[in-house]
C-alpha cells in the first residue's frame, strides 16, 4: 500500500475486493502485502454477477398506522415476548443512526480473472449504478447526484408471515413469526461461527424503534470497506457546509468508492481530506464511539487500518438515513456493483435493500483471518437497518464469511437461506 502523504511504499495487507484501480497512475510501484506477498498495484475491479431469488419478504399480522407495507414479523397484540437475545423496547420515535466501515482483501494475479473480465463486464453494464468497465466509471446519474441528489422512491411491499408462531408465543415489540426468525438466526450463528470467530448483529425497526441484537455487538473488529460509507457521509456534509469544495474528480471518486468499493479512489480522497480529525467526527457526529485507528501498519492514520463495532455501524446507518444527504447515499447503496451484492442484499429484491460491504484478510493475536462486514437497510422507506460484522475464524474462508452474513440477512427477512449471492474476488 502506498502512503499517499509521503509517497513511498509501505507494508500492509491488500484491501477489499472492490478496490480495482478506477483511475491508474496513483502509485509508483508494486506494494508488498502485509504477509510478504507482492500485490498488484492496480488490478481491475471484480465484476461478478450476483444471482438473487425473489422470495416473500418478512411479514407482520397488521400494517402499522399510516403505512401501506408492514415491517417484518410485527403483530398487533402487545405483551411480554418469549425469551430471546437482547431486544430494546420501542422508542417513541426512531432517533438518528450511525455506523462505520473499512475493508481489505488479498490481491492476486489469477489469469482467470482477466479471461472472465469480458463476461463480467457485460453483466455489470446491465445493472444500474454499476461501474463501467475496469475504469471504475459509475453510472453518470450517480456522479451527478453528488451535486444534486436524486430522491429514491421505494415502492410499497406487502410482507406475509413466513412461519407459524411457536405455541404459547405472545407478541411483544416483535411479532411471534419475527421472534422465530430471531431464534433461527441465533441457532444459525451458533452452528456457523467457529473457534475465534466473532459474528454480531444489530437489527432495528426505525418506525417502532425496537432493536434486536445477537452476538457481542461491542466487540471491536476490522471495519474493512464499510468505513467508506462514513467517509462519504463526512465529505458530503462538509461540502454542503462550505468547509471544503469537492471537485468533479472528487465526486467521481466518491461515487466509485461507494459503487464498487474502489480503494484507489478512497486513497485519493483520504490524501486530500482524511486525517485524525475525520475519525474524531465519526465518533462525535455519527455515534461511532468504539471506532479507532490501529497503529503499527502505517506511519500515519489511514482509513484501511480501523476497527469498530457492530453497534458503531448501526449508529452510522442511523445517521445516514437522517442526514440531508440521505437521498444520494440511499441511491448509491441500492445501486452497488455485483461485488457488493451480498450481506444485507440477502434480504431479497422485494425489500429493496441497499448496503456497503467490506471484506479483507487481517491479522489478530489469534491468527490471520477473513473479515466480512455489511451495513445497510431494507424494507419500504428503508424501514429496517441491519449491521453485521463477522470476524471469520482462522479456519474459515472468504466464501464462508460472505454466505454467513448473507444468510443471516435472509433469515431475518424470511427469505430462503442459503441466500443466493456471489462471493466477490478475494483480490483487489
Amino acid at each position: 500500500m502506498v502512503n499517499e502523504r509521503i509517497h513511498r511504499v509501505i507494508p500492509t495487507t491488500a484491501r477489499d475486493g472492490g478496490s480495482a484501480n478506477a483511475q491508474p497512475g496513483l502509485r509508483a510501484g508494486p506494494p508488498i502485502g502485509r504477509y510478504g506477498r507482492p500485490i498488484a498495484a492496480h488490478p481491475p475491479p471484480p465484476l461478478a454477477t450476483a444471482h438473487r431469488r425473489v422470495s416473500p419478504p418478512p411479514g407482520r399480522v397488521g400494517p402499522p398506522p399510516g403505512r401501506n407495507a408492514a415491517p417484518p414479523g410485527h403483530a398487533t397484540a402487545a405483551s411480554a415476548a418469549t425469551a430471546r437475545p437482547t431486544i430494546d423496547p420501542p422508542r417513541s420515535a426512531a432517533g438518528p443512526v450511525r455506523a462505520t466501515d473499512r475493508a481489505r482483501g488479498l490481491r492476486g494475479s489469477s489469469p482467470d480473472r482477466w479471461s472472465a473480465a469480458g463476461v463480467a463486464l457485460a453483466a455489470c453494464l446491465a445493472l444500474a449504478g454499476c461501474a463501467v468497465g475496469g475504469s471504475g466509471t459509475p453510472h453518470p446519474a450517480l456522479v451527478a447526484a453528488t451535486a444534486a441528489p436524486a430522491t429514491a422512491t421505494p415502492h410499497p411491499v406487502s410482507p406475509t408471515p413466513s412461519a407459524a408462531a411457536t405455541p404459547g408465543c405472545v407478541d411483544g415489540p416483535w411479532s411471534c413469526p419475527q421472534q422465530e426468525r430471531f431464534a433461527e438466526v441465533t441457532a444459525y450463528t451458533r452452528r456457523t461461527v467457529g473457534a475465534h470467530g466473532y459474528l454480531s448483529v444489530v437489527f432495528t425497526d426505525r418506525v417502532t424503534g425496537a432493536t434486536w441484537r445477537t452476538g457481542d455487538t461491542a466487540h471491536p473488529g476490522w471495519t474493512a470497506s464499510t468505513v467508506k460509507l462514513a467517509i462519504a457521509a463526512d465529505l458530503l456534509r462538509r461540502d454542503r457546509a462550505h468547509q471544503i469544495t469537492l471537485s468533479a474528480a472528487d465526486r467521481h471518486d466518491l461515487a466509485t468508492m461507494l459503487n464498487f468499493s474502489d480503494n484507489a479512489a478512497t486513497d485519493r480522497l483520504w490524501k486530500a481530506y482524511g486525517d485524525d480529525a475525520m475519525l474524531a467526527r465519526f465518533r462525535a457526529d455519527f455515534g461511532m464511539t468504539g471506532l479507532r485507528f490501529v497503529p503499527g501498519f502505517t506511519p500515519r492514520t489511514y482509513w484501511g487500518f480501523v476497527k469498530c463495532t457492530a453497534a458503531d455501524l448501526a449508529a452510522l446507518m442511523r445517521y445516514v438515513l437522517a442526514s440531508p444527504d440521505r437521498d444520494y447515499l440511499v441511491t448509491a447503496m441500492r445501486g452497488v456493483a455485483p461485488n457488493q451484492q451480498w450481506g444485507v442484499w440477502g434480504a431479497g429484491p422485494a425489500q429493496q435493500p441497499g448496503n456497503k460491504d467490506g471484506w479483507s484478510f487481517e491479522s489478530d493475536p489469534y491468527g490471520k483471518h477473513w473479515v466480512t462486514d455489511t451495513v445497510g437497510f431494507a424494507g419500504p422507506a428503508e424501514r429496517y437497518t441491519l449491521a453485521i460484522m463477522y470476524q471469520v475464524g482462522p479456519a474459515g474462508s472468504l466464501a464462508d464469511g460472505v454466505h454467513a452474513v448473507s444468510d443471516v440477512a435472509a433469515l431475518l427477512f424470511g427469505t430462503p437461506a442459503p441466500a443466493r449471492v456471489t462471493v466477490p474476488a478475494p483480490d483487489g
